[in-house]
């Protein structure tokens, strides 16, 4: 027996001394690597990874990408596609109409949830208060939530934020944004948010316009956290990722990958041309990527079955250039 206990002592003594020597090791080639740099990003190139996916660019599937969307709109499915790519782990980026500007719509609920996430970091207590507001709101989606909210009990602010992003539920964004204005009568926190993210602020009409380059400026700072802490950023892109939204960008990628997305649609009565978005972190293994494809047409569905198309054309892609 008690040789039994010495062999497994020695085996857990050379365990331990062979990971203590292996960190040793890594921390004696960092040190070593930030002594050689002096005028680049030493931290990033000293502490890099082994890259899983390769970093050259995408000249290639941008042309392909474009002739998809010449192909799109000569069809009449699409009258304009904006689309931005870029690689999480210090790779490359691609914009397609980056610049040009569409209305945000629903994509407003994402900068709603950080302002209430940070606003939570200051009052532990906030998304555990009920609110109620009275006022009946009736709002058509052409993408129905599967659920929508009881508008006759009070719900906690977390509920709420749940159902703002979850099922994109227009009541929950309503009374979100009602409690902000009774609760801050003196300043507007949303707004701060908005300028603070670099987002137009939403005046709820049709000027109000974002890019692709923008808003997908918002999922990074959520990925890095560098706008809220670390916490915080993560419950915002835990919460997407369980966006019940399957049509566009998730549609074009393996099911078994996390997609955290947020989507946004808009029609008006007096106009045919109608909006869809979706912008998210594709969380492929050890390499996450964010795809952000704004849209204008006619059709929903198509303008959806466009998103992922060019979704799956920028996956199998970015799959191809997987290291074995």
């Amino acid at each position: 027996m008690k040789r039994i206990i010495f062999i497994g002592l020695i085996f857990i003594i050379g365990i331990l001394t062979g990971i203590l020597s292996n960190n040793f090791y890594k921390d004696f080639k960092k040190n070593t690597c930030l002594k050689q740099y002096k005028f680049i990003d030493r931290e990033l190139i000293c502490s890099r990874s082994l890259i899983i996916v390769k970093k050259h660019s995408y000249i290639k599937l941008k042309n392909k990408l474009i002739d998809f969307i010449y192909d799109e709109r000569k069809k009449s499915n699409i009258t304009h596609v904006s689309l931005y790519f870029r690689d999480l782990v210090n790779g490359p980026i691609l914009g397609i109409n980056e610049q040009e500007e569409f209305s945000p719509a629903s994509l407003l609920k994402l900068p709603l949830l950080i302002t209430y996430l940070r606003l939570a970091e200051e009052d532990k207590n906030l998304l555990k208060k009920k609110i109620l507001y009275t006022n009946k709101i009736e709002i058509s989606q052409n993408f129905e939530p599967s659920r929508i909210i009881d508008q006759t009990t009070r719900h906690e602010i977390g509920e709420l934020l749940n159902a703002l992003i979850i099922y994109s539920d227009n009541v929950a964004y309503y009374w979100l944004v009602a409690y902000l204005r009774q609760a801050f009568p003196k300043r507007n926190p949303l707004l701060e948010t908005n300028q603070e993210l670099g987002i137009l602020e939403p005046k709820n009409t049709l000027e109000d316009t974002i890019t692709v380059r923008s808003y997908g400026s918002i999922f990074r700072s959520l990925y890095y956290g560098t706008y809220l802490s670390e916490v915080p950023s993560e419950q915002a892109l835990g919460l997407l990722a369980k966006s019940e939204f399957d049509k566009g960008i998730a549609a074009g990628v393996p099911k078994e990958l996390a997609v955290a997305n947020k989507f946004g649609e808009r029609a008006t009565l007096n106009s045919k041309i109608k909006q869809l978005h979706d912008c998210g972190i594709i969380y492929y293994p050890n390499n996450p990527y964010l795809l952000c494809i704004m849209t204008k047409g006619e059709d929903f569905e198509k303008l959806a079955k466009i998103i992922t198309d060019l979704s799956r054309m920028v996956y199998e892609e970015f799959n191809s250039r997987k290291i074995n």
